[in-house]
């Protein structure tokens, strides 16, 4: 929800936006949804009754006109992650990138700057155990001109899985993560390098909240 006037939404016929004020609706982009009867060659556990293709997650930036959404099959918690789309507040495509290796997309502010940064994945090739390799990377992208600057991240942030990477961000270069169970890090991503968070003496604690999607949120201090 961008305000109390409107709403964004994904549902069976596409992502549509709501005018609550005056009970209008807009639809943004229609997505694919038929019935489908399973049956005895339907062998897979928890086959659905239904195929969809569409849009499975969506939100308002910070400036709440532009809006990012991910695409997906089956509400991709049976099907896959297709692929993700930012939009200007005119509905102008800024940025787009389809590939079943996107994870999940976070807003960024940062002074008079919005930016989208894109977690996914890319396979780099074999090793010498012939064990499949990825690169853990990051899109960040300049909401208002869709420029794009991609980075290496930690592994670590993807622990949440499928729409749900770990990680808030301090400023545009600065990501803060979990490590491990109640472990934390702070990690640059000009310079690739990573700092354990520790305090010493009397310091001045923040609090921010780590988004987990479905899973709610992981309030954290943080000197």
């Amino acid at each position: 929800m961008a305000d109390a006037a409107r709403l964004i939404a994904c549902t069976d016929k596409g992502l549509y936006e709501y005018d609550l004020g005056n009970g209008n609706q807009t639809l943004l982009e229609s997505a694919y949804f038929a019935p489908h009867e399973i049956n005895e060659n339907d062998c897979l556990c928890g086959q659905r009754d239904f195929r969809f293709n569409g849009p499975v997650k969506v939100e308002y930036g910070p400036d709440e006109q532009s809006y990012a959404y991910l695409t997906g099959t089956e509400e991709a918690d049976w099907g896959d992650i297709t692929g993700i789309v930012l939009c200007s507040g005119e509905g102008e495509t800024l940025y787009q990138k389809e590939s079943n290796n996107v994870y999940d997309f976070k807003w960024v502010k940062s002074e008079n700057t919005i930016y989208l940064a894109v977690f996914y994945t890319e396979y780099t090739g074999l090793d010498e155990k012939g064990i499949v390799t990825s690169s853990w990377l990051m899109d960040r992208v300049d909401a208002c001109t869709g420029k794009v600057v991609t980075f290496e991240v930690p592994k670590e942030i993807f622990s949440g899985g499928m729409m749900c990477c770990i990680v808030g961000f301090l400023d545009a270069d600065t990501l803060f993560y979990e490590t491990d169970q109640d472990m934390f890090e702070v990690y640059r991503l000009s310079s690739g390098e990573r700092q354990t968070i520790e305090a010493v003496g009397d310091v001045d604690w923040e609090i921010m909240v780590l988004d987990m999607y479905d899973y709610g949120a992981i309030p954290v201090r943080y000197p």
